[in-house]
């Protein structure tokens, strides 16, 4: 073994084979192939409608702009459009329709081309993600799958607050990886404003300050629980800060306790109703269900009906209740009736033809995610993250319904594990190649007396944040 041992129980991490201006460039043009399927499937996509909720957005910044907060466009009283207020949905969606409204691009193609701009962005961060990971080149391999999924690719043309998450996603699994290679602060500040971020973008992300942030601060790698917990407090406090003008706003101007959106309530009743626990739409989401669970008044009084009538309907179901999780967890992965999938997501902006090919991919991806999975934890490198962001997919599909866009977090993470584990597939193969050649065959380089660079089994990499933290009974 060589290098610095490092702490106690620490083992080394394979060193990176790709030089920093290589990953630059290989990464640049990682992007630009990325840029490229989104300026041209833009093009293409110039005839596609958007949903009721991202038109409504498109709206709403147009007047949050103008001056007038977050309104609701579906009740807008154009004389004085400040008594329309609205927190229907989480605000980072419309305000990034704001900042391109005020660039300059507002219409729906400039627009589209803005979030795409962003989705780029995203798979830079991803990639840099996998880099800490496993090196340069696993860096680049999950650039690629990012640049490539489907199911990822088509959501800046959509305009719904998909792009935003994963963004989002990937900046908290980045993060993760550096706090968890060393803990401070700084960095648990930085995963806090990250996760706050992403409690403003959907409303069911505010599990992962419980899934991500919390496990990464109490067990912290060497660091004293009086440290472990400052990074809680700090961690939390960050999330309250960046959630606290939107909730203050939201408590400030309805009657009714609001913290950050009005939606639940139409999920839940819209996923609760006989026509989603049987038929064509099991596991589904019905527009009619929703609409009927209310009967008037403002955004919050609304939701409320519609929580209670979902909550009602699933409490007077419970023996269907597993059977319908389980159809809603098969629809979000691919596995139950995805051509059919496929047509009731074109309600949300996704084409046919998009979503099916998607399912293709997912099937290839998944047990490629799998296999890296199972490289860090045998590298002991940090996976809980990413695990994590599956299970929170899984989990809002079985509370909601199968929609692939709740999947967005997860496609990230898998994509940054695929990237892991091509990267080790592309390792095994050069050994094994190195191998089958013959004694007297030169080898590259190292014929001319450099030392040969470590192979996988030989580079042993340290572990994730809290296995040395275990092992030293901490």
């Amino acid at each position: 073994m060589s290098g610095s041992s490092g702490a106690r129980g620490e083992l080394p991490r394979a060193s990176d084979a790709m030089a920093p201006g290589r990953f630059g460039a290989w990464l640049t043009g990682v992007g630009a192939l990325a840029l490229l399927i989104q300026l041209r499937f833009i093009d293409a996509s110039a005839h596609l409608p958007l949903s009721s909720a991202a038109a409504a957005a498109r709206v709403q910044a147009s007047w949050l702009v103008r001056g007038f907060w977050f309104v609701d466009p579906s009740h807008l009283d154009p004389t004085y459009p400040a008594r329309s207020v609205s927190a229907l949905h989480p605000p980072i969606t419309t305000l990034l329709l704001a900042v391109a409204d005020v660039a300059s691009a507002t219409g729906v193609t400039a627009q589209r081309v803005f979030f795409a701009l962003i989705f780029v962005g995203a798979i830079v961060v991803g990639a840099l993600c996998a880099r800490a990971l496993a090196g340069g080149r696993a860096g680049i391999l999950a650039a690629l799958v990012l640049a490539t999924f489907p199911a990822l690719w088509v959501n800046p043309v959509t305009l719904g607050p998909e792009t935003a998450v994963v963004g989002l996603s990937c900046l908290v699994l980045w993060a993760s990886v550096r706090f968890a290679d060393h803990p401070s602060t700084g960095g648990a500040a930085e995963i806090g404003a990250y996760l706050g971020l992403c409690v403003l973008t959907r409303t069911d992300l505010v599990a992962l300050v419980v899934l991500v942030g919390l496990p990464l601060a109490v067990f912290a790698r060497s660091a004293s629980w009086l440290e472990r917990g400052k990074f809680v407090v700090v961690l939390l406090a960050v999330v309250v800060l960046v959630v606290a003008p939107w909730a203050g706003r939201n408590l400030a101007t309805f009657s009714r306790t609001t913290l950050v959106s009005n939606d639940t309530g139409a999920v839940l009743a819209g996923a609760n109703c006989a026509t989603t626990y049987a038929g064509p739409l099991e596991g589904w989401w019905s527009a009619g269900c929703a609409d009927a669970a209310a009967s008037g008044g403002n955004q919050p009084a609304v939701a409320a009906e519609q929580l209670a009538a979902g909550r009602h309907y699933a409490s007077s179901h419970e023996a269907a209740l597993v059977g319908v999780a389980a159809e809603r967890v098969g629809r979000l992965w691919g596995v139950v009736d995805p051509i059919a999938g496929a047509r009731l997501e074109a309600l949300t902006g996704r084409p046919v033809w998009v979503t099916e090919l998607a399912t293709w991919y997912l099937y290839l991806l998944v047990p490629t995610a799998v296999f890296g999975a199972v490289v860090l934890r045998r590298r002991r490198l940090l996976l809980f993250p990413f695990a994590a962001m599956i299970v929170l997919a899984t989990l809002t599909a079985a509370l909601a319904y199968g929609d692939a866009r709740f999947r967005v977090e997860a496609d990230a993470a898998m994509a940054i594990l695929a990237g892991v584990a091509l990267d080790s597939l592309w390792r095994r193969i050069e050994r094994t190649a190195g191998q089958t050649r013959s004694p007297g065959q030169p080898r590259g380089r190292h014929a001319a007396g450099s030392a040969p660079r470590a192979v996988e089994h030989e580079s042993p990499v340290r572990p994730a944040a809290g296995v040395v933290a275990a092992r030293e009974g901490r």
